[in-house]
């Protein structure tokens, strides 16, 4: 095994929440022990997601800033109330004839710096509770701006009515955001179909594990954690 100071890369899979990851690592570790994780992935997004235990859950805000890479699928012509397929659809709408230079062109616009409000299914805090607590409750709560910056809106295939994209982004971008202001400059509504988060900073998701292939060590609080993946990579 190889030292990993505390900082595990998990793959996280379909269906888990982070907090249910978290919860997982709970039972494996010292009670003792803090841990966190550094970024919400949605219950329908796989891929990485960074633990924090012991003394690095400090270090908790400087990898919620890193830049994030994300791979996916959007589909056009549908919205829902949370922006992604595990919602309610709302509507559905016919897509317009564009083609894959125009849809570059239209995904383009959106590398740079933009302002909205976060998605009301969302780990967001509002008077110390998530947004998505208001929102199951049907609760209407004054929601704050919030800058997300898109470094890179890649298209990699299109095969109306979905596509498939990489995304450069910076801290606090919300996907469905996107797909959602996509949707609206389309005229047509869209949602994400899938999502994988693929890096945070120099953290790759080539380095994660498994949450089934994890071996777990017997320490105290006091003793470094060990991991079998790299902790970094240049």
């Amino acid at each position: 095994m190889e030292k990993n100071n505390g900082i595990y890369l998990v793959d996280k899979p379909q269906g888990w929440t982070s907090y249910q990851v978290v919860r997982h690592f709970q039972q494996h570790l010292s009670k003792n022990m803090r841990i966190g994780h550094t970024g919400t992935l949605d219950p329908m997004a796989t891929g990485l997601l960074i633990l924090l235990t012991g003394p690095c859950t400090k270090l908790q805000k400087t990898f919620q800033e890193m830049p994030k890479t994300y791979t996916g699928k959007i589909l056009l012509g549908v919205e829902t109330n949370t922006g992604d397929m595990d919602g309610t659809v709302l509507r559905r709408s016919q897509i317009p004839d564009i083609s894959r230079i125009q849809l570059k062109e239209t995904l383009n616009k959106f590398n740079k710096t933009l302002e909205v409000y976060p998605p009301d299914f969302s780990a967001v805090k509002y008077k110390g509770k998530p947004l998505y607590f208001y929102a199951r409750k049907g609760i209407p709560i004054q929601k704050r701006l919030r800058k997300m910056t898109v470094y890179r809106w890649d298209l990699l295939e299109f095969s109306p009515p979905r596509f498939s994209f990489e995304l450069d982004c910076g801290s606090g971008t919300y996907v469905r955001t996107l797909a959602e202001l996509l949707g609206k400059d389309l005229g047509c509504g869209a949602v994400v179909e899938e999502l994988r988060r693929t890096s945070i900073g120099p953290y790759r998701i080539e380095d994660a594990q498994a949450i089934t292939s994890i071996k777990w060590p017997t320490l105290s609080p006091s003793e470094p954690l060990m991991a079998s993946t790299a902790a970094t990579r240049s």
